[in-house]
């Protein structure tokens, strides 16, 4: 190629700029090893990397792909937030069955309510009137704001009449005021049903972190990394009115009281898991828990659902080179244990308050960058990407470089 141009790319320093405290340790060690330079002026834009908790911070008018990485996709929104991904999923699984219906695919395929418990989303009319429908007494539904995380605005549906109330009644009026002719309402909400039968760990009610790397969208380059058990800190009865008996993220469990002498007990690996199943936990058919069964069924069945979740918005996402994102999946076991997703985080914490979490997330940022860079650099000069030589953990989901 051009040895001379090459050799004046690499005097320059590269730069990267980091907006937001979540993680900016990590990312910041991962970048200065590399001899990379941290600038701080927000409006600089001659960075070569941006990592930004938020894609307010991010100005895609000015981005030059194949020049720069930043580390949110435009609108990756279509799977972070509570209405885009019911919505992508939804139409993803219709096709799929179409398609099945049809005789163009030989195996069932992975259907909306083997991925997430029945769902509406309460901005739309119709959706208000199904879930109506729907309730019957006895019920429990849990109501999430469509795009906050970190547990806000979260509370449980009992009665009929808290529905109607918050969101029957408001809709209605505006309507008669002609404030909005589709029925939407302001304040976007998803109503799901409540999980009646979680697993308990010891009393516990606890979910599943795990992380979808889109390493590259140009092309798309997708992986699977393995995470960690949220455990909260308070028994779990289900009529118990204690947020942090139903959130187990460190948001909400770090206002609890006992956490300080607690906290390494928030946070279980999938080996301290998988050992707590095999000695207190059977199969559905009571045969007991084969001692591979989070590293083979678990995995099998979460990297399924993440596949699902990217092959529903592949053909929607914006793509550039340089584009990439890390997501946080949420996943809930039942008795049976059956995974369900319960959401996929934009900004997943990376905060390391616990040796469990030192263990897994300053490794995953760094090979993160490590990937996104090699894939990046490859990709800019119309280099085959595999194979990934900084490779570890991640494991490829999705190779969009197979034709």
């Amino acid at each position: 190629g051009h040895p001379r141009r090459r050799s004046e790319g690499a005097a320059r320093t590269l730069t990267y700029y980091i907006g937001g405290r979540n993680g900016s340790s990590l990312v910041e060690s991962a970048l200065t090893e590399r001899g990379w330079m941290r600038i701080t002026d927000p409006l600089n834009l001659s960075f070569r990397l941006r990592w930004t908790e938020i894609k307010a911070q991010i100005s895609y008018r000015d981005f030059k792909p194949g020049e720069q990485l930043v580390n949110h996709i435009p609108n990756i929104g279509l799977l972070t937030t509570k209405s885009g991904l019911i919505t992508s999923l939804r139409e993803h699984c219709r096709s799929l069955i179409r398609r099945y219906e049809s005789g163009l695919m030989k195996h069932k395929p992975i259907q909306l309510e083997d991925i997430v418990p029945e769902t509406f989303n309460v901005e739309l009319r119709a959706e208000r009137e199904q879930f109506v429908a729907t309730f019957k007494d006895g019920d429990i539904w849990i109501c999430k704001p469509a795009s906050c995380n970190q547990g806000k605005g979260i509370f449980l549906v009992r009665e009929m009449a808290e529905f109607v109330d918050r969101f029957m009644k408001p809709a209605a009026a505006a309507a008669s005021e002609g404030l909005s002719q589709s029925g939407r309402l302001k304040n976007a909400y998803v109503i799901q049903r409540y999980i009646r039968n979680p697993l308990l760990l010891d009393g516990i009610k606890f979910d599943i972190r795990c992380y979808m790397l889109i390493a590259s969208t140009v092309p798309y380059m997708v992986f699977y990394h393995h995470g960690y058990v949220r455990r909260s800190l308070v028994q779990y009865e289900e009529d118990c009115t204690d947020r942090e008996a139903h959130l187990t993220n460190q948001a909400v469990q770090k206002k609890t009281a006992n956490y300080e002498e607690q906290k390494e007990d928030t946070v279980w690996t999938m080996d301290q898991l998988q050992a707590w199943l095999c000695e207190h936990w059977k199969l559905p058919n009571g045969d007991p828990v084969p001692g591979d069964w989070v590293e083979a069924t678990l995995k099998k069945r979460i990297t399924q659902i993440m596949l699902a979740c990217f092959n529903s918005v592949k053909n929607k996402l914006h793509c550039q080179v340089g584009y990439f994102e890390l997501l946080g999946f949420d996943f809930l076991l039942d008795q049976s244990l059956k995974a369900w997703l319960l959401e996929i985080n934009i900004n997943p914490a990376m905060a390391t308050n616990c040796q469990n979490l030192k263990d897994i997330l300053p490794g995953l940022i760094h090979e993160t960058l490590d990937v996104c860079i090699e894939i990046f650099d490859k990709a800019r000069r119309s280099r085959t990407i595999m194979p990934i030589e900084s490779r570890r953990n991640l494991q490829v989901l999705h190779n969009g470089e197979r034709r």
